[in-house]
């Protein structure tokens, strides 16, 4: 989904009905991941206990330009990347791994310039995370 006003309670309602997930996706005309997933109020909707996050483009930003910044794909450049892009991804993560869903994260070279060294930014940072003591305490 790639429009932000079809992400509807209609829509969540449907996903739930048949156990499909919804696919959080970082692109250019969608709100921020945390903000897509409070849609669903923080819910998985996977029956397979799965989730998707696909780490696409920068917000506002078109995937023409998206390409040309990000080319060659040999590193990451400089505020290309949204800033809370890998805070929300990881702490999305989190919440799945506590729920016992298995978090798949899609990343694209054009979300920040070269997609493993992006993909070392989302794992450092679910690392931290997950260690803090808020994570960590048991009840």
């Amino acid at each position: 989904m790639r429009t932000d006003s079809l992400l509807s309670q209609a829509y969540f309602d449907s996903l739930e009905k048949h156990g499909i997930g919804q696919a959080l996706s970082h692109w250019t005309w969608l709100p921020p991941l945390q903000k897509q997933f409070a849609k669903t109020s923080g819910r998985f909707l996977n029956s397979g206990k799965q989730c998707l996050i696909r780490l696409m483009t920068p917000l506002g930003m078109k995937y023409e330009e998206a390409y040309a910044k990000a080319f060659p794909f040999d590193k990451l450049v400089d505020g290309m990347m949204s800033p809370q892009m890998v805070e929300q991804t990881a702490a999305i993560m989190i919440s799945a791994v506590q729920e016992g869903v298995r978090p798949n994260v899609i990343i694209n070279n054009r979300a920040g310039g070269n997609a493993p060294q992006i993909a070392q930014k989302v794992a450092a940072k679910f690392s931290e995370l997950i260690t803090a003591p808020r994570f960590c305490a048991r009840p």
